[in-house]
């Protein structure tokens, strides 16, 4: 009894880090669709959001883009300021550019997709940057 209960755990262990690997490396895949997007690329916000950051409810990526582009490892992020909030560029293709904010610069991003019902198809890993959101429309 007790080796059929280790054989099992044993297997669900195996299967959870077996997943968690294949999780995990197509989630690090999903950060190369960035390169679909380009400084011409549009973003959405609802009115309150574009509000409370000041920026335009409606734009284009522009200069914010290729600061995007050049994201590092998590583990390398500098936060400037003390509170963070999320904002959520929703782009072309059902694609939604997740930030974390604090002082008007995004300091950590995750990209995702979604269907035509809204429902999230993927999501990659979070990734460092330090881009100022003045950056958004900006050429």
């Amino acid at each position: 009894m007790n080796n059929m209960i280790l054989c099992v755990l044993t297997t669900s262990v195996m299967i959870m880090v077996v997943y968690g690997f294949y999780s995990s490396s197509q989630r690090k895949e999903h950060i190369a669709e960035l390169e679909r997007l380009s400084p011409t690329t549009q973003y959405t916000v609802g009115t309150k959001v574009s509000n409370y950051f000041g920026i335009d409810e409606y734009g284009v990526l522009g200069d914010f883009y290729p600061c995007v582009s050049k994201y590092r490892p998590v583990s390398s992020r500098i936060v400037k300021g003390n509170n963070s909030r999320m904002l959520n560029l929703k782009l072309n293709d059902g694609y939604v550019l997740s930030l974390s904010i604090s002082g008007g610069e995004a300091f950590q991003f995750s990209l995702e997709r979604k269907n035509d019902e809204g429902r999230i198809l993927w999501r990659s890993l979070s990734f460092a940057l330090n881009c100022e959101l003045s950056l958004l429309n900006s050429e």
